[in-house]
C-alpha cells in the first residue's frame, strides 16, 4: 500500500460521490420499475418513494421478496448494481451480482493489512472513536459530573498501546467502566453489567440481539464491496466469525446502546416483554415482544443520524441513515486498501474529546 497522499481523493469529494443503499423490509408493499431510470417503492402505509437508479449503490432485501418486481432486479443487473438478500436477522441468504463482479480482488490487500504495522494504527483509531462515542452517549444520558474521570486515562492507554493485546486490554477496561455507569439509566431492569453468552438479563439480551443485527448488516455491506468479512485486523479470525465486521462495527455499537437506552427511558421495553425458559435463559415473553425489539432496531437502521466522518487530516459533518453509514464504512475500507482514500471513522458529536 502506497503513501502518496496527493493521489487520494479529498474527503469532501469522496462524500459527494457516494450513492444511497436501499433497504426493503416487510413494510414494503411493492417495488416496481416506474421507467428505465426510476424505481417506485410503495410502503405499507401507502407512502411512495421514487429513486433514481443511477443514485443507488446497492439494494438489500430483508425477509420475503414477493413485493419486488423482477424487472427491478433485471434493471439493477444491467446497471451493475448488486442485490443482497437477508433474513429477518440480517443473515445473508444470497445475492445477485453483475456478470463481471470480482469479489476476490481485495483479499490480498486485506491479508497484507492484517500482518502490517498499519493494522495497529487502524485499530487504535477505530477503538478511540468507539470510546469517544461511548462517552458522548453518557454525556447525553447522564450529568457530566456523573461521568467517570478515567476516560482521558483510557484514551491515553489506547493511543500509546504498543500491540494489539495492550489495545484490547485498555478497551476492556474502558468498556467495563462504561457499562458500570448504566446503573441509573436501566433501573427498571435487573442490571449487573455487560454479559454476552449467555445474556444474564433482559437488557443484555436486547443489546446482544442489536449487535448481531449490526454485525450482519456490516457483513452484507462488506461482501457487496468485494471484501471478506471474516478477515479482520483487530478481532481474531476464527471459524465462521466475521472478524472484519466485528472490527468495523465497534464505532457503531453506541448507536445500538442509545436505541436500547431510549426504549427503556420511554418504557417501550419493559420487563414484562421477557421471560425465562426451562434452562433459565432470557426469552421474549411473546411474539409481540420479539416484533417490538425487531421494530426498535429497524427504526434505528433507518433513522437519519448526524455524525462526523473523521480521518487524520479532516472531519466532515454528514447526515445519513445508519444503513448508509454502514455502507459508507465498508466502501471507505475497500478504497483505503486500494490507497484511494484515507482511513476514516465515524464520531457522534464534533470536535476532539481526547487529546492527540
Amino acid at each position: 500500500m502506497g503513501n502518496n497522499m496527493a493521489e487520494l481523493q479529498t474527503l469532501s469529494d469522496y462524500l459527494s460521490s457516494l450513492k444511497t443503499t436501499v433497504y426493503l423490509t416487510s413494510h414494503t408493499k411493492s417495488a416496481s420499475l416506474k421507467n428505465d431510470n426510476v424505481i417506485l417503492i410503495v410502503r405499507e402505509d401507502d407512502t411512495e418513494q421514487r429513486l433514481e437508479i443511477e443514485k443507488i449503490r446497492r439494494l438489500v432485501i430483508i425477509g420475503r421478496a414477493e413485493s419486488v418486481s423482477s424487472m427491478v432486479l433485471y434493471r439493477l443487473m444491467t446497471k451493475k448494481i448488486p442485490v443482497d438478500f437477508l433474513d429477518v436477522f440480517c443473515r445473508p441468504i444470497g445475492n445477485l451480482l453483475p456478470e463481471e463482479a470480482d469479489l476476490n480482488s481485495l483479499c490480498l490487500a486485506q491479508e497484507k493489512l492484517s500482518i502490517s504495522s498499519k493494522s495497529l494504527e487502524c485499530a487504535k483509531q477505530l477503538i478511540r472513536t468507539k470510546l469517544h462515542n461511548c462517552k458522548e452517549i453518557l454525556r447525553r444520558r447522564l450529568s457530566m459530573h456523573s461521568i467517570s474521570p478515567d476516560w482521558n486515562l483510557f484514551d491515553h492507554m489506547l493511543k500509546y498501546a504498543g500491540n494489539m493485546r495492550s489495545l484490547r486490554g485498555a478497551e476492556g477496561l474502558a468498556a467495563r467502566k462504561y457499562f458500570e455507569q448504566w446503573n441509573e439509566t436501566v433501573k427498571y431492569f435487573t442490571w449487573t453489567g455487560r454479559s454476552r453468552h449467555p445474556a444474564l438479563d433482559e437488557v443484555n439480551s436486547v443489546l446482544s440481539f442489536g449487535y448481531t443485527l449490526l454485525r450482519n448488516r456490516i457483513s452484507s455491506a462488506l461482501r457487496a464491496h468485494g471484501l471478506n468479512p471474516r478477515l479482520g485486523f483487530y478481532h481474531m479470525t476464527r471459524g465462521s466469525h466475521c472478524a472484519l465486521a466485528s472490527d468495523l462495527m465497534e464505532q457503531f455499537r453506541p448507536l445500538v446502546d442509545t436505541a436500547v437506552l431510549s426504549a427503556i427511558r420511554r418504557k417501550t421495553l419493559t420487563p414484562d416483554d421477557f421471560c425465562k425458559d426451562a434452562q433459565d435463559r432470557i426469552r421474549f415473553s411473546s411474539h409481540s415482544g420479539f416484533s417490538k425489539v425487531l421494530s426498535l432496531f429497524e427504526e434505528m437502521f433507518n433513522d437519519q443520524k448526524t455524525v462526523y466522518r473523521c480521518n487524520e487530516s479532516s472531519q466532515n459533518k454528514v447526515t445519513k441513515s445508519v444503513n448508509d453509514l454502514l455502507d459508507d464504512c465498508a466502501e471507505n475500507f475497500a478504497l483505503m486498501l486500494q490507497d484511494r482514500v484515507e482511513y476514516s471513522t465515524w464520531r457522534i458529536g464534533s470536535g476532539t474529546v481526547f487529546s492527540h
